[in-house]
């Protein structure tokens, strides 16, 4: 059906990852193991960690902020001509969406198909949503059980059982405090909002978003501010859009609901094309 394909591009074609991550991940690995080595190192040969993790804490993000976030921005507002996640990065996702309908919906039926892949997809959302809310609901409970309840215990034991003075209590606490939520401030702030959040989006989220932007299309036709907005960049970036449209066009032949095939044809694939390079280079030299 329309509406799987209409997702998918959205998913794939237009995710974050797709769009600006995948062209910096060399220099992703290299920050990140580099990171790794100043924090095994502190691990080590360090006695008291909690000061040098505290600017480790700061000098990450700093650190990556200019070896690679800022190269990615620099990168999607030439290319794209908008930063993410800035409100501009949803008006050109509106104007590839629009291309894309524009593309494989008749001219003349765009507002009836956008009502009806409205519909569509509000329906499977709905459905999603119950299911996805009682499975975060449980996970949430049984993660928040399995961190407390071991800590809890320890701390108990090593209270009683040692007698630890007032300087040790100290310690503990801000290990068991202070230095989880440095990390997940660390981990929310860095890696979730710039790197991971439009990976591990949920389908529900992604449908949701998808409908969104359906909307304002929608809305668009009607509305002049919306209208031109999205048409300015389809004059700009036009050429962009088309070529991300039809890099998702190839890729699309292979595609596979399940996505260990799915990557298992895009491999497939890819060593083809390797392959048939080489023999293209091969007779151009014999010649």
């Amino acid at each position: 059906m329309f509406e799987d394909k209409l997702l998918y591009f959205y998913k794939s074609g237009l995710s974050y990852w797709h769009l600006a991550i995948k062209h910096f991940l060399k220099r992703f690995f290299v920050w990140f193991i580099i990171v790794a080595f100043v924090f095994w190192f502190f691990m080590i040969f360090l006695e008291n960690l909690i000061p040098y993790y505290v600017i480790l804490v700061v000098a990450v993000p700093l650190t990556q902020y200019f070896i690679w976030m800022k190269p990615i921005w620099k990168y999607t507002e030439e290319k794209y001509g908008c930063v993410y996640p800035d409100r501009d990065w949803d008006i050109f996702l509106c104007a590839a969406l629009k291309r894309y309908l524009s593309k494989e919906v008749n001219a003349d039926q765009t507002e009836e198909s956008l009502v009806f892949l409205i519909s569509r997809l509000s329906k499977r959302l709905e459905s999603k949503s119950k299911t996805n809310f009682l499975s975060l609901i449980s996970n949430s409970l049984t993660l928040t059980l399995a961190f407390f309840i071991p800590v809890w215990s320890a701390f108990n034991t090593w209270w009683f059982t040692d007698m630890n003075d007032i300087t040790d209590v100290f310690q503990y606490m801000l290990w068991v405090i202070v230095v989880p939520f440095l990390t997940i401030l660390l981990l929310k702030g860095v890696f979730w909002n710039f790197l991971l959040k439009d990976i591990a989006d949920s389908e529900v989220t992604k449908l949701s978003s998808l409908i969104e932007k359906l909307e304002i299309i929608q809305f668009s036709i009607k509305n002049p501010y919306y209208y031109k907005k999205i048409d300015q960049y389809l004059n700009k970036k036009g050429t962009e859009i088309d070529l991300i449209i039809n890099e998702f066009d190839e890729r699309y032949k292979n595609y596979a609901s399940d996505p260990l095939i799915r990557f298992y044809k895009n491999v497939k694939l890819k060593l083809k094309n390797k392959k048939s390079n080489k023999i293209k280079s091969f007779n151009k030299d014999v010649k």
